[in-house]
């Protein structure tokens, strides 16, 4: 069986091509054959050692009776002898006890005989339900494969349709939601818009002539506030483009006198925060737009925000050749004009 079992093995792989590649399920079926094939090939080993060892213990048994017949004639012959000679007399005792070793081992040896029959015969029957496995295996790789291939494709075909219908649907079903949320949302408003109407219809037919001429006024004071916003932005453009031409008039003013100057050496002078920021009463002194002159020297500041000097440093005068020098003023927003 052991060589029957290879030989199909090896009619199946002879008649598959190289080339080809099997399908997944018949893959499968492939594989648990070729496990059953070595479990029946390793049982057929077992069975075939079993056999061996059961030959091996006849052969023993065979031998060990001929020993004791060999040696129950040797025993008859040594006490004839013995009896012959008067020597020593064994007893009936020994000779039972004799017996009943020979008699145990026997036993013994036909137990085991026993065992390895009723090993055999397992190994016969598991090795007869893994045949019977392995042909209907094999046939169902033949014949049924192929039906479950179907149906599982057929199945999978089946699953894409529906997943495809589903989001087909739930994307309509988005696109419906949103048109109805956005027409909820328009029909609210317009709901809020009318009754809002008609609420202020409603209190304007309610309320007294001096309440309606308040609501009046109040709307006449915002847009005259509106209106008075604008002009304050134009006029605060030209204010600024006005002290943007103002500054480089100067600039070019002190530009000139500063050429004119005929001054030997350098002076310095040093303006200190409270002389600078504060009056002659001690309050501190608002800075917008401000021209000094010092020693002969325009020391400019200007700013569209009300700020603090804290110190003004001029430096400037002719030295032969030399340029004169000009120095920067400091203030609390760490900005400053070239003067």
């Amino acid at each position: 069986m052991e060589n029957t079992a290879k030989i199909n093995k090896k009619e199946i792989l002879d008649g598959l091509p190289k080339d080809m590649k099997l399908p997944t399920n018949e893959a499968l079926l492939d594989y648990h054959c070729q496990i059953k094939e070595n479990t029946v090939e390793r049982y057929m080993v077992q069975i075939k050692s079993l056999r061996e060892k059961n030959q091996k213990y006849h052969e023993r048994n065979r031998r060990l009776k001929d020993e004791q017949i060999w040696h129950i004639r040797h025993l008859l012959k040594e006490l004839s002898e013995e009896k012959s000679e008067g020597s020593n007399i064994v007893t009936r005792e020994d000779v039972e006890t004799a017996m009943k070793e020979k008699w145990k081992f026997e036993r013994d040896q036909e137990q085991n005989l026993k065992d390895m029959r009723l090993q055999i015969s397992n190994a016969e029957k598991l090795f007869l339900e893994k045949l019977s496995e392995k042909e209907y295996w094999e046939q169902y790789k033949n014949v049924g494969s192929e039906q479950h291939a179907k149906l599982i494709t057929s199945l999978q075909n089946d699953i894409n349709k529906v997943k495809e219908n589903a989001l087909k649907m739930s994307e309509q079903y988005k696109i419906t939601l949103e048109d109805a949320r956005k027409r909820i949302i328009r029909e609210t408003l317009l709901q809020l818009d009318q009754k809002k109407d008609w609420a202020t219809e409603n209190a304007v037919r309610l309320i007294d002539s001096g309440s309606y001429r308040e609501i009046w006024e109040n709307d006449w004071l915002k847009r005259e506030i509106a209106n008075h916003r604008k002009e304050v932005e134009i006029l605060e453009n030209v204010i600024h483009k006005l002290e943007e031409e103002n500054l480089e008039l100067i600039d070019q003013l002190f530009n000139c006198r500063l050429v004119d100057l005929k001054i030997p050496r350098l002076s310095f002078s040093y303006l200190t925060k409270k002389s600078l920021n504060t009056n002659l009463d001690g309050k501190p002194r608002p800075w917008n737009m401000m021209e000094l002159k010092f020693k002969g020297a325009f020391i400019i500041w200007t700013s569209g925000q009300k700020q603090e000097i804290i110190e003004i440093v001029a430096c400037f005068g002719r030295e032969g050749n030399k340029s004169h020098e000009r120095k920067v003023y400091t203030c609390k927003t760490g900005e400053g004009v070239w003067v």
